[in-house]
């Protein structure tokens, strides 16, 4: 009798197992596929920041050559608008009615005009934009900063 439960045991467990196994096997391929799937939403992912990261390095570099450039123009135009303020001030002691810029001394001329180039240059820079509607880097922010060098290089050339 002890005997007789033991082959039936044994024969209701090696189906057991075999089912239980299978089930198993089913899990684990399952699990298989998934972390397969999740692999290849993190590369993706990866990849985007990738990216995003170059695209951030770009606007960074852009940025930091706007600023490079703002400083040489300031640098410039600061002199330039304290030589401006005194001869308003003259100006205003010497003469009555309106300045008639024609007859002013050629280095206040040069001066004026050395100004108004770097006011207007300044004002082109800061009004450009950077990025478009797509967030990519503006040809004109790139063309903008190099006319700011050439417009440095004439007013310095003008005023030697």
């Amino acid at each position: 009798m002890a005997g007789g439960a033991y082959v039936l045991g044994s024969i209701v467990a090696g189906p057991v197992l075999a089912v239980g196994g299978m089930m198993l096997a089913s899990k684990a391929e399952e699990a298989k596929h998934n972390a397969y799937s999740n692999l290849s939403i993190a590369r993706v992912a990866a990849e985007q920041m990738e990216t995003a990261n170059v695209a951030a390095q770009g606007v960074h570099t852009r940025i930091k050559e706007i600023h490079q450039v703002l400083g040489k123009l300031d640098d410039t135009f600061e002199p330039l608008l304290k030589g401006l303020q005194g001869l308003v001030t003259d100006a205003q002691q010497y003469w009555t009615g309106e300045v008639d810029y024609t007859t002013l001394p050629k280095e206040n001329q040069i001066g004026i005009m050395a100004a108004m180039m770097m006011a207007k240059t300044i004002k082109n820079v800061l009004e450009t934009p950077i990025l478009d509607e797509q967030g990519l880097i503006t040809e004109a922010s790139g063309a903008v900063i190099d006319t700011a060098h050439n417009n440095l290089l004439e007013v310095q050339e003008r005023l030697a």
